[in-house]
């Protein structure tokens, strides 16, 4: 068994500024998957049995989850070239089996299909021209349909310029000011309605 969230904010939670009764959890990319992941090993207890990692952060630790461009479903690579070959070498690496998608431990990866209404409050964006963008779509579907507050941040297909992946890194740019200042916000605690879905029209 693994141990994921040691005691660290309560040990130093003086030292560091750190209230141990309001952590969040944050990741960008493969580290939103991360953070999905985590998230829902603290929330589901019987998910984190099953992929053998015993949290020690309480649910009622967590305040909350920021996801940027993230995966959340481990599909069948279908890329050509180059990047489909990267895609399955990265797959490989991070699952430990070449057949990665026969290894029925595997499934859990795609943590879309194990979230439950105890996921904490999420604040999900991902730019209009990012491949993955249709994973956040889908958490973030999926998060709502199960009562989770949800503030997300997408932006019409049509948006110009095209947002690429990791377009909130770009603060010389207001649509990567505008994902910085929902995030602050949603730390904040400016959270929307339940299941509030916020396409950017204008």
């Amino acid at each position: 068994m693994s141990y994921i969230g040691q005691s660290i904010p309560r040990a130093n939670a003086k030292r560091l500024h750190v209230d141990p009764s309001r952590l969040v959890l944050a990741g960008d990319s493969a580290g939103a998957h991360i953070a999905a992941q985590l998230a829902n090993v603290i929330a589901v207890p019987s998910y984190a049995d099953s992929v053998g990692v015993v949290p020690l952060v309480r649910l009622q630790q967590l305040a909350g989850i920021i996801l940027f461009c993230g995966v959340y479903r481990i599909a069948p690579v279908r890329r050509q070239g180059h990047s489909g070959i990267t895609d399955r070498v990265m797959l490989w690496a991070y699952s430990g089996e070449k057949d990665f998608m026969s290894d029925p431990r595997f499934a859990k990866a795609s943590v879309v299909d194990y979230v439950t209404a105890d996921f904490p409050a999420t604040f999900i964006s991902a730019g209009n021209a990012d491949p993955l963008l249709p994973q956040s779509r889908e958490l973030a579907a999926a998060l709502s349909a199960r009562g989770v507050r949800v503030d997300s941040l997408f932006f019409p297909d049509d948006h110009a310029p095209a947002l690429p992946h990791e377009y909130q890194f770009n603060l010389d740019t207001d649509e990567g000011q505008l994902a910085l200042e929902r995030a602050v916000g949603f730390l904040a605690g400016r959270h929307t309605a339940n299941g509030a879905k916020h396409d950017l029209s204008r």
